[in-house]
């Protein structure tokens, strides 16, 4: 079977998912690869050879998104769209695919149609988009409303354009579409994958701590300095942070030590006490995976995050700090996880989550051979 993925470059979730089940389909297929940005990189250093194309960009600072202007700064997207249409031509021109495997890179709806090849389509939209009712009404401002009927917008049209979408669930509810699949979810490996415990600490030299995590995006950095803030009041604790590239090298501050970016984060996570991170859904799948509590602190007036952390809130598997102005919530917040993390962890424990979304992603595609 030959398989053309796309995968868009907004943040690093898309990259290490869309790997993970590459690595899959690759034992019985032959892969071919376009990414933007972040997930070119990310797989080329992989070994995987991506093709380059444009992508769309979200604008933000001070920890919020800015849609208006993400949306003046992607004005000219249809060109873009246009730049890619030769190199996906080209591609397909040369591997004859049998069907493109898009994770949310928009390109590939028009080439799909065009060139009238199957299309499966890889999103957790759908299963974040199931919390739409249950956000504060305090959060639902111009900015995020206006996310919200893009998000919305986008997911129809997955659905409508895709021959099947799969949607990564943490609570694997049955789908009432036959164009949608639910699948487990999706990591990069399994903690049974990586090697003892003892061993990683003494790998690592570290013990008994928290890991702190940024995320591979630069939106959420503004939390950096006042959640460090917080983290020293702390001082019985030990806290292990991947900046995103805050810091230019490793630096020791009192009780937290700062690691300009964890590249072998997985080891860190399988020993960790628990997680204090950002709501991207992939950070969220791997932390349930490895049955860690956690805090999870979405970036301001960013919807799916905001859609993530309230998802983990209603099923009662992670604290969730929501800031609305400042970072003041966040040592309250700190506190009440701290007192609630066994409680947490034996409910990720007794929880029945399918951790095998790559596994699940590659049977199905495999399947649509003919």
């Amino acid at each position: 079977m030959r398989i053309l993925a796309s995968v868009c470059g907004i943040g690093l979730g898309h990259s290490t998912r869309i790997f993970s089940i590459l690595e899959k389909l690759k034992k019985e297929a032959e892969l071919s690869v376009v990414a933007s940005k972040i997930s070119y990189k990310y797989l080329k250093d992989r070994g995987y050879k991506p093709s380059s194309i444009m992508e769309v960009d979200l604008k933000g600072d001070e920890f919020a998104v800015h849609t208006i202007d993400s949306i003046i700064e992607n004005l000219d997207f249809p060109i873009q769209i246009l730049k890619n249409y030769p190199i996906f031509s080209e591609i397909i021109e040369k591997s004859d695919p049998d069907l493109i495997f898009c994770d949310t890179e928009p390109t590939s709806f028009l080439m799909s149609r065009i060139k009238d090849i199957k299309l499966v389509s890889l999103t957790n939209y759908i299963s974040s988009l199931s919390e739409t009712m249950n956000i504060p009404k305090k959060f639902m401002k111009r900015e995020t409303k206006t996310q919200l009927n893009m998000m919305q917008r986008v997911t129809d049209a997955m659905v409508k354009y895709s021959d099947l979408t799969l949607n990564i669930s943490i609570n694997q509810r049955e789908s009432l579409s036959k164009k949608i699949k639910n699948i487990g979810l999706v990591i990069r490996k399994q903690p049974g994958d990586l090697l003892s415990d003892n061993y990683l600490k003494s790998k690592i030299r570290q013990d008994d701590f928290y890991l702190v995590s940024f995320g591979g995006a630069p939106l959420g950095t503004t939390l950096f300095k006042p959640l460090l803030k917080e983290l020293k009041k702390f001082n019985d604790k030990k806290f292990i942070v991947s900046s995103s590239y805050k810091v230019e090298k490793i630096q020791k501050i009192g009780n937290i030590t700062v690691f300009p970016f964890i590249d072998n984060y997985l080891e860190y996570l399988k020993i960790c006490n628990g997680v204090i991170s950002l709501a991207g859904f992939s950070t969220i799948s791997e932390t349930l995976a490895y049955k860690k509590p956690s805090l999870v602190i979405p970036i301001r007036n960013h919807i799916e995050q905001l859609l993530n952390a309230q998802l983990l809130k209603d099923l009662k598997l992670a604290e969730t700090c929501l800031i609305e102005k400042d970072f003041s919530l966040i040592e309250r917040k700190l506190k009440s996880f701290f007192n609630r993390e066994d409680e947490l962890q034996q409910r990720i424990l007794k929880s029945k989550l399918n951790t095998h979304g790559a596994d699940d992603a590659a049977e199905i595609i495999l399947s649509m051979k003919n």
